[in-house]
């Protein structure tokens, strides 16, 4: 699909994507070396463990999500 759109199929191509669109972008941890490129494209990252094999998984990525947002209003920021 992303093809089709001409973007590349990959985490980066995904962010390049929807640069523009989201404020946010969550990434995992395998893809670390992204966050600069992702900040250059007008997003936050936000980096966690992101691969869920279970409901347990989906819980603690959504817990992980929540508490950086949460972390960045307290502080004030977006």
């Amino acid at each position: 699909m992303l093809r089709d759109l001409g973007e590349e199929p990959t985490t980066a191509g995904v962010a390049k994507h929807y640069a523009g669109i989201a404020g946010t972008f969550v990434i995992d941890l395998v893809d670390t070396a992204l966050q600069g490129a992702i900040t250059t494209l007008g997003m936050q990252p936000i980096v966690c463990d992101t691969v869920m094999a279970d409901a347990e998984d989906e819980r603690r990525l959504a817990t992980d999500i929540a508490r950086i947002v949460e972390g960045w209003v307290a502080d004030g920021a977006s």
